[in-house]
């Protein structure tokens, strides 16, 4: 078998133990919520804050300074709580999804860092990208089961 060829049979592995809960995959969403990661999008980042400074805007054209202080107050809590753990829900979503596509995908993640791996009864077992070894994880600690 070529490298490739092990390296596929390998990352079936880690896809099949994470569909059964066997494996837990960890994101670093600070280490991929940066520009040059290949899961960020900066419209993610940006979208909400030029929204608020646009209402912010209107109201102020519209309303006077006492209601674009007020909206961009709301917009300000807003971005802190809700839409911040709604643009994280996303970044997690898209990375997990290019993680688990193919060999391909799993590779660029890995090397660009920010994942780990571990079994869930084992804390102390995880590994890290870049420096951890996903091969011998994969070869130690899952079995090679297909469905």
């Amino acid at each position: 078998m070529s490298n490739n060829e092990v390296d596929q049979a390998l990352y079936e592995r880690i896809w099949y133990a994470h569909r059964d809960q066997k494996l837990l995959i960890g994101i670093d969403l600070r280490h991929f919520n940066k520009a040059g990661s290949p899961t960020y999008h900066q419209k993610d980042n940006a979208l909400p804050l030029v929204a608020t400074l646009c209402c912010c805007t209107t109201a102020w054209m519209l309303g006077g300074w006492v209601w674009a202080l007020a909206i961009l107050g709301s917009g300000i809590i807003l971005m802190l709580t809700t839409i911040n753990v709604w643009v994280m829900h996303r970044l997690r979503a898209r990375t997990m999804g290019v993680a688990l596509a193919g060999l391909d995908g799993w590779l660029m993640l890995w090397r660009h860092g920010g994942v780990s791996l571990r079994l869930p009864q084992e804390e102390a077992g995880e590994i890290k990208a870049p420096d951890g070894d996903w091969r011998a994880f994969a070869r130690q600690k899952l079995q090679a089961v297909r469905d």
